[in-house]
């Protein structure tokens, strides 16, 4: 909880240092999708990894606040904090993917997979 209130607070100190709140940036433009998978995808990778859930959130708010602030100290792209809600709300998502994949690992058993080639 403190690492997420820190991130909070620096990305608060950042937003109103580098201007963090681009005028024509809305909660549906098309970049929102990315930084969904911005959030989501180490979520599910460390809370699978991890076998903890809450660990893989934690991972992925973790990269996607990182993201804003690199855009922000960089000029490398355009900070936004709502880029920054999204991507947490992504974490959430894949943290929650994380939990359906550490329930439905065989516990012992034997996996089986299958592959197939498109021509």
């Amino acid at each position: 909880m403190r690492a997420l209130i820190i991130s909070a607070a620096l990305l608060g100190q950042v937003d109103a240092q580098a201007g963090c709140n681009p005028p024509n940036d809305s909660w549906t433009s098309s970049d929102k999708a990315g930084h969904v998978m911005i959030g989501a995808l180490p979520a599910v990778i460390a809370g699978t990894q991890l076998k903890d859930p809450v660990a893989g959130f934690w991972w992925g708010a973790g990269v996607a606040v990182g993201f804003e602030l690199f855009q922000a100290a960089s000029g490398s792209g355009v900070c936004s904090w709502k880029d920054a809600v999204v991507g947490i709300v992504g974490a959430g998502f894949g943290a929650a993917g994380s939990h359906y994949f550490i329930r439905m690992q065989p516990q012992g058993g034997v996996m089986v997979g299958y592959s197939t080639r498109f021509r």
